[in-house]
């Protein structure tokens, strides 16, 4: 039995330092502010960068997407419905690049005019808040301060969205 119990405590004390790693490898957890200096630059679909820290001046979403996923349709679209007007970022991770998210929002974002939508094809500025798949949304409150992370697309997850939308 006491074996039994110090193999039990030998595996979580290895998953723990296991995970050690990876929780250090996140630059932005909740709670903290995107910096200015250095600034972290973000490429937009016509090629110019723009510090990240710049958009989110107001509260703000930033939600990274792929063009192969279904749920991150849904979360766009309802993100445009119900909040036209917020100060929504869109990013997408797909290795395709450029020419297949453009060919996408022919198709999918023609009711989405003024989207703001930028390219991560290396998820360089994904890894950084630990998205590991899509979607994945990033709550900004006011001055670029990272509030919440929200993995994958439930409507559970719309009352967070909408109190920092509002």
């Amino acid at each position: 039995m006491n074996c039994k119990r110090s193999l039990i405590a030998l595996m979580v004390l290895c998953i723990g330092l296991a995970m050690v790693p990876v929780a250090s490898a996140i630059g932005f957890p909740p709670g903290s502010t995107v910096p200015s200096e250095p600034p972290v630059m973000i490429t937009k679909l016509d090629g110019t960068t723009v510090g990240l820290d710049t958009l989110f001046k107001e509260p703000g979403a930033l939600v990274f997407f792929n063009t192969t996923c279904n749920n991150c349709l849904q979360e766009i679209k309802w993100l445009y419905k119900d909040h036209p007007g917020s100060n929504i970022h869109l990013v997408s991770i797909d290795i395709g690049g450029k020419d297949m998210v453009e060919r996408w929002m022919k198709v999918y974002m023609k009711k989405m005019e003024g989207a703001m939508v930028y390219v991560d094809p290396d998820f360089a500025i994904a890894s950084k808040f630990g998205v590991s798949f899509t979607p994945a949304t990033v709550l900004f409150e006011k001055g670029a301060l990272v509030r919440q992370v929200i993995s994958g697309y439930s409507p559970d997850s719309h009352s967070a969205i909408e109190d920092i939308l509002k």
